[in-house]
């Protein structure tokens, strides 16, 4: 393509997920309300779906990123997620998930996921904050590759005084982090 049209749009934020049961599903909807988590029903991602609103919406690519918990749930979605871009690289792009509470695991991830198109990241990992200074490496590689790294808010995190974790901390997050980075 040469030209956009201006009515075309490339999302650079989009969730997928790896394919799960109902009942993972069912389970991971019932501990995200627990938190007060605003979702109305559990999450199924589908690509068929993706494609389906990608042609609606006239979006020409999508930036897929995922940042699970867990460093084995972290390498399948981003295995699965390199599949997604290799069977559609006209239609999907992959920002790669980092494990950023283990520098050297991150270390690793970004040597074996080499063909993401940028990195993502949750501004918290399991406890470890992205202004942690054992991050340093990481940093470092990252910019010597002059990477592209998307910065998620903790959607993972508390909810604090009963007040619904995506519509009050998420929104705060990244801000916080930053100035912390800084």
């Amino acid at each position: 393509m040469t030209a956009v049209d201006a009515d075309v749009l490339f999302d650079v934020h989009a969730h997928y997920s790896v394919p799960t049961t109902s009942a993972t599903r069912q389970a991971l909807w019932q501990a995200g309300r627990r938190e007060q988590f605003l979702a109305d029903a559990p999450f199924e991602w589908s690509v068929d779906n993706t494609l389906d609103f990608l042609e609606e919406s006239n979006t020409v690519m999508q930036m897929l990123s995922n940042v699970p918990i867990g460093h084995d749930r972290l390498d399948a979605s981003n295995d699965f997620g390199r599949t997604l871009v290799a069977e559609y690289p006209d239609r999907f792009g992959l920002l790669a998930a980092l494990p950023t509470d283990d520098a050297e695991a991150s270390l690793d991830e970004i040597g074996r996921m080499s063909v993401a198109d940028g990195w993502a990241v949750t501004t918290t990992y399991n406890g470890r904050s992205l202004a942690d200074p054992a991050l340093d490496p990481v940093w470092e590689e990252l910019n010597s590759r002059e990477a592209v790294v998307f910065v998620h808010p903790n959607a993972y995190g508390l909810a604090v005084a009963g007040m619904p974790t995506p519509l009050v901390e998420v929104a705060a997050d990244t801000g916080r982090i930053a100035v912390a980075m800084l």
